[in-house]
């Protein structure tokens, strides 16, 4: 079956709005890493084998390559963003469409995330996507390094000159 053709940029929205929940309960790991190598597939395997039965509770793997991962690094001097050498970003989505059941899809993911983390430590980036940490375990100072990295001190630098009012005080990491 192929499911490649034309389409206007609503009806690309309706036809993937139709395959997500409205709401979902419970909460997001992620990782990034190096290599998917033979230890890390049969991990996720394993765990995807596992996952809870819910369409709020999935785990999708994205790659970032290419220029935006270094391979030419001086057109990468002016980002902020710490996560610019090759990688495979892992989103282990640990949600619910049912409350009563969000406890069992938190609880997958949480073990997954600590399985790709100790299966091989050398493997894992230590910076992750903002949008995916879990920012509420987290001090404020280790949220910003682990999204900006060694940048941290630019972006809080660039906050107080652009917004010294705190206008963008409920952006997330909080950079004051």
């Amino acid at each position: 079956m192929s499911t490649v053709a034309p389409t206007t940029i609503p009806d690309w929205f309706a036809g993937n709005g139709a395959l997500v929940p409205e709401s979902v309960y419970g909460s997001l790991q992620t990782h990034n890493i190096r290599r998917i190598n033979p230890v890390v597939a049969e991990m996720i395997g394993r765990n995807v084998a596992s996952m809870p039965s819910d369409p709020g509770t999935m785990l999708s793997i994205h790659q970032l390559r290419g220029q935006s991962a270094g391979e030419d690094a001086s057109k990468l001097e002016h980002s902020v963003f710490a996560t610019r050498e090759p990688h495979y970003m892992l989103e282990i989505l640990g949600c619910g469409t049912d409350e009563q059941n969000a406890g069992t899809s938190e609880e997958w993911a949480v073990k997954t995330a600590k399985e790709v983390a100790q299966v091989d430590e050398g493997n894992v980036v230590s910076t992750a996507y903002v949008s995916l940490m879990r920012l509420a375990s987290m001090k404020p100072d280790e949220a910003v390094k682990k999204a900006f990295g060694t940048n941290a001190e630019v972006v809080r630098e660039l906050k107080e000159r652009f917004d010294p009012e705190n206008v963008f005080a409920l952006a997330l990491p909080a950079l004051k």
